[in-house]
């Protein structure tokens, strides 16, 4: 432990039970285990899926190693959502929570909340026990707003945490939407990101001898992610005639026959690969030159703020969070994605050309990046959300 932090000195350990949706490489399932990993000895920690278990090998690769750390790993229901599964992860919550006996718990996007609040109806008892909430998005159940305004409604006082100011703003209009004031105990804390590896060098040998230019992209294969957009900004972008480039997608989604058209007739002078997530692209990433990142919106834009750490240059849209976390100046950020497609394409044209002159303005933005989300103050800034939840929760 940290002797420095006088928050900590002499206490316990808190019991802190995650929820999540499910065993899966989404941002705030990563954040949940990563966050565990951060505040380990200052806690004992559960993560609980709603939805699921970790049997699949992108389960099995993310839970390993926090089972190794003591963590345990409580499955969900494997029944659909809409055919009851709601209600009976419910029931399957509660006895998680029984069997846990968390002195904090800790929800983790819609899907969690929704499943608590039922548990809460179910079991009375359960509110009890202090509880804290992250908001990982700036838009909120986009499919389902009567079921949102209502769920908000029932964790109406719980205390919040943000993973960025973007999020504290939309998430306010959100509450004033469903009739609420704002969160009075609430904290802006950005998301614990560990980086393995450091590409040093941008413009390195196979660059600038051989001419070969790798790119990524990756996320979920839906709207939000831009996947859409890829065909149209890959078409408006001017390939080097001395480059040869290749574009490796990892990821799975409703938008996957989108992106297989694609790879089946790229445009001229592009090679797509296609394959499913990776639970060590993050210690891959250094192998890459660019990170293609279309997103339409983000909470916290993990997937760039990855990229920036591990020393390669993001190309994007003018998101909110992207410009809490990336320079002012930074050079490959376009406007929006719904009118300027070809101006993404152009920023990356620019940067095609340019490999071997960026350097400069890749390290700066690592190491502001890397300031903005040092360890220490991420774990500090969590510990206090956590004993400022559950003295509030004490207290009442």
């Amino acid at each position: 432990m940290n002797n420095n932090c006088d928050i900590v000195d002499n206490d316990p350990p808190i019991r802190v039970l995650y929820i999540i949706s499910r065993f899966e490489l989404g941002g705030a399932e990563i954040y949940a285990f990563e966050l565990s990993r951060f505040l380990d000895g200052y806690i004992e920690a559960g993560v609980a899926s709603v939805l699921g278990n970790d049997k699949s090998d992108l389960g099995q690769n993310l839970t390993k190693n926090a089972r190794s750390r003591g963590v345990k790993i409580f499955s969900g229901v494997n029944l659909p959502w809409k055919f009851g599964g709601f209600l009976i992860s419910a029931f399957k919550l509660r006895q998680t929570i029984k069997d846990f006996n968390p002195d904090l718990i800790h929800l983790n996007t819609e899907v969690p909340e929704f499943s608590y609040v039922l548990c809460a109806l179910i079991d009375k008892s359960i509110k009890r026990i202090p509880v804290i909430r992250t908001i990982h998005n700036t838009v909120l159940w986009s499919q389902w707003d009567r079921l949102g305004t209502w769920c908000e409604r029932k964790l109406n006082d719980i205390p919040v945490v943000y993973v960025s100011d973007a999020v504290q703003r939309n998430f306010k209009k959100w509450r004033n939407k469903c009739g609420l004031s704002d969160v009075a105990n609430a904290a802006i804390v950005y998301n614990p990101i560990s980086i393995p590896y450091i590409r040093k060098t941008l413009a390195n040998q196979r660059i600038m001898e051989q001419g070969e230019i790798r790119l990524l992209f990756a996320g979920r294969f839906e709207h939000q992610k831009g996947c859409d957009l890829l065909a149209d900004i890959l078409k408006y972008t001017t390939v080097p005639a001395d480059k040869k480039l290749t574009l490796q997608i990892y990821g799975e989604g409703s938008e996957y026959q989108l992106l297989e058209a694609l790879r089946e007739n790229p445009p001229q002078g592009w090679n797509i690969n296609i394959s499913p997530p990776v639970s060590d692209l993050v210690e891959q990433l250094p192998e890459f030159d660019i990170l293609l990142f279309p997103s339409r919106f983000e909470g916290y834009g993990r997937m760039a703020a990855e990229a920036v750490l591990s020393g390669i240059p993001v190309v994007a849209f003018r998101l909110q969070v992207l410009m809490e976390i990336f320079p002012t100046n930074y050079p490959w950020i376009t406007e929006s994605p719904e009118t300027e497609v070809a101006g993404f394409a152009k920023k990356l044209s620019d940067l095609l050309t340019s490999l071997d002159q960026v350097q400069p303005a890749v390290d700066n933005a690592r190491n502001l990046l890397k300031e903005k989300l040092d360890q220490e103050k991420v774990t500090i800034a969590n510990l206090k959300s956590y004993k400022s939840a559950i003295k509030t929760t004490n207290l009442k």
